[in-house]
């Protein structure tokens, strides 16, 4: 019998594909990286962490994927841009966008992050392009086992307020030094909440509340679905995550009455004007919550939210740059509260304004009318309160890949399926 060698090699290079995408999976919320220059991450002789740059172990599997793709492609002569005339424009804003980050006060940590949104933009391409790999049973038992892990390791450290290995174990944080770890807000008891191996429980809370929604979505096994996602959500309580714990009651609700508002027409396009309007509405409904109520955490948003409008009326064209805008942050804000508080405001809108002004929205805007809407606005809707109350989306590694995994995946389009 003979075998066509092209079609033995295409299937290695899967199998290859597969077993990388299961492990960037197991390592979206490994915390562990190795530092380069953190010397050059300090402002006004203060280290703000989101300036130092990290290579991370998810980066690892992600580069073996991304050259084993280029390889492919070069070998096979595949055409992976088919409309070159299209991107013209895109072209141009990307060439400008990338000239603007040389000019900040930080360009390390701007130029740094520039190629962390490139690597993860190529990743994200790579899955539309191979959507059958997410499809895979392997994928989802990665899912299983990785949710299972992280909530197993979670308890053991809510219950014991102890690492069970430590940093080197894919991030662990140390929790013998409590000291500016997340405590205890709702029952007021002072335990440290659980991180598992992320870098801190929100971002926990998000990743779980993401993989349990992939598993529901599944339809498999409902006894260990039930099993699982009833321990993710037991943790999700524990983070006392208030945007992971809404993300998961929007993204059973969408996914539950998706067979209905699928039928109306147009649907996706007044879905997303309803998403647009909350990114708006929700930071004025902060603000007005901060001067009626006394609360650490609102009075810090709204510090952050007036501080990043401010930044961004200040650099309309351009904003202050990729990851800059902690760097600035001092210079727009009325009180000297967000100076022990130096964070990337707790909105991903309102951040992508601010760091990239006119010339971000317009290259955001390009890039989304080239993507069919009816397959990113369910996963859009689902993160809606992460993007809106958090930052880790766009600032974190691990928020980054949960992005990119969840826009990515098929189960979510609501194009039918004939």
């Amino acid at each position: 019998m003979k075998y066509n060698v092209s079609v033995l090699k295409q299937i290695s290079f899967n199998k290859i594909y597969i077993f990388l995408i299961c492990l960037v999976i197991f390592l979206i919320p490994a915390n562990l990286f190795f530092k380069v220059n953190p010397a050059s991450a300090y402002v006004n002789g203060l280290l703000v962490d989101y300036l130092i740059p990290k290579f991370y172990a998810s980066d690892v599997p992600i580069i073996f994927l991304l050259s084993l793709w280029l390889i492919e492609v070069i070998k096979s002569k595949q055409k992976v841009i088919l409309k070159t005339s299209s991107f013209i424009l895109p072209s141009i804003l990307a060439s400008l966008f990338i000239i603007r980050q040389i000019f900040t006060p930080y360009p390390l940590a701007a130029a740094w992050y520039l190629l962390k949104l490139i690597e993860v933009g190529l990743l994200a391409w790579f899955l539309v392009t191979h959507s059958k790999f997410l499809k895979k049973s392997s994928i989802y038992w990665t899912i299983i086992f990785t949710t299972l892990f992280q909530s197993s390791l979670a308890l053991w450290q809510f219950f014991t307020q102890k690492s069970l290995l430590g940093f080197s174990f894919l991030g662990e944080p140390n929790l013998a030094k409590s000291i500016g770890l997340a405590k205890d807000m709702w029952w007021y008891t002072g335990r440290v909440l659980p991180y598992a191996t992320t870098a801190h429980p929100n971002i926990l809370g998000g990743i779980l509340a993401v993989f349990s929604l992939f598993i529901i979505a599944q339809k498999r096994h409902k006894i260990l679905t039930a099993v699982v996602v009833s321990l993710a959500l037991s943790i999700i309580i524990m983070t006392q995550s208030i945007s992971a714990l809404t993300s998961l009651t929007l993204g059973v609700l969408l996914l539950t009455l998706k067979p209905y508002y699928q039928k109306i027409s147009n649907i996706s396009d007044k879905l997303l004007i309803g998403f647009g309007a909350t990114m708006i509405v929700l930071p004025l409904l902060i603000n007005l919550a901060a001067n009626l109520f006394e609360a650490d955490s609102l009075t810090r948003r709204s510090y952050l939210q007036s501080a990043s409008i401010r930044m961004f009326l200040d650099n309309l064209t351009t904003g202050v740059g990729l990851n800059q805008f902690t760097t600035r942050v001092e210079e727009f804000s009325d009180t000297q509260e967000v100076v022990r508080f130096i964070q990337p405001v707790h909105h991903i809108g309102l951040l992508w304004i601010a760091e990239t002004g006119i010339l971000g929205i317009l290259l955001a805007w390009t890039l989304i009318k080239k993507i069919n809407t009816k397959k990113i606005v369910l996963p859009f809707l689902i993160l809606l309160p992460i993007a809106t109350l958090d930052h880790y989306l766009l600032t974190q590694q691990s928020g980054l890949l949960l992005a990119v995994f969840m826009l990515s995946h098929p189960n979510y389009s609501l194009q039918d399926r004939r």
